[in-house]
């Protein structure tokens, strides 16, 4: 197996785990089933008492209640729904709550960052003396389902088509996932399509599914992937069919204003996130 199908897998095990952990709120449970548990121990005499002393006002007819044995399940049961019932509360409310967030983040926060990229693609084009038809997108990692994570589009300048949001990358595949699977600190990646031979031997292409939907005339392909928080990363996408701009894209200074521009937007990137993954 080569070294990046093992660090894709290794990625792949760490953002499953992040995730649940995000999900669940597996520390929050565990809390809670101490919570009850001390609940109980504190709490099942009194309880208890209430079925089995001769002040009870259970009548000693119903002696299924008035059994040792019965009254400590019930005991037990009216401990835990005490608790129980609140928490159930709780988390249907939250769930209400991701799903207004969601909402909210695909009415306002996806337009306006898409209106900030078309500010950067202009200024970009400005500065650089860039084509008109550089695009600019951003993708995050969406679990597709256990144990199975991919990168999807989730922001695009207005000239990309709709239809490319509907791709999606395998950890390892193409220059987001070979951007991303590299190892070292700073992750941006510089890919000249114009000579096939100047690409890296552990680059792999596109899917045919993806090569359908992505542009095919793309010539170079700017990737900083600098914003890392568990499963949570974003990825800042600068591509263009034009090659008189792949010698402007290697700038340094590009560079470095792309990097800048993705991290200052990592509150974003985590909204994202959890809009895409229900989180």
């Amino acid at each position: 197996m080569s070294k990046s199908n093992l660090l894709c897998i290794r990625k792949t095990i760490q953002y499953e785990l992040d995730y649940l952990l995000r999900k669940f709120h597996f520390i929050q449970v565990l809390l809670s089933l101490f919570f009850i548990t001390t609940l109980i121990i504190i709490s099942l005499s009194d309880t208890q008492s209430f079925f089995l002393e001769e002040s009870s006002p259970i009548p000693n007819s119903w002696t299924i209640f008035r059994n040792e044995r019965m009254a400590t399940i019930i005991s037990i049961i009216v401990i835990s729904l005490s608790y129980v019932i609140p928490w159930v509360s709780y988390t249907l409310a939250s769930k209400r709550e991701a799903g207004q967030l969601s909402i909210v983040v695909e009415e306002n926060l996806i337009p306006a960052i898409a209106i900030e990229l078309n500010a950067l693609k202009k200024r970009f084009r400005q500065k650089f003396h860039l084509s008109e038809n550089i695009r600019i997108t951003i993708f995050i990692p969406v679990r597709q389902n256990f144990f199975a994570w991919k990168f999807q589009m989730v922001c695009r300048t207005k000239n990309v088509p709709e239809k490319e949001l509907l791709a999606k990358f395998s950890l390892n595949e193409g220059v987001v996932g070979y951007t991303f699977l590299k190892n070292k600190k700073q992750r941006i990646e510089f890919i000249n399509f114009a000579n096939s031979a100047s690409l890296p031997s552990s680059y792999r292409h596109l899917t045919d599914e993806n090569k359908i939907l992505i542009n095919r005339n793309i010539q170079v392909v700017l990737v900083a992937a600098v914003f890392q928080e568990g499963s949570i990363a974003g990825l800042l996408a600068i591509d263009s069919d034009n090659s008189d701009n792949i010698l402007r894209m290697e700038d340094k200074s590009l560079h470095d204003e792309a990097i800048d521009w993705i991290i200052a937007r990592s509150g974003a990137i985590r909204l994202l996130w959890r809009t895409k993954n229900n989180v």
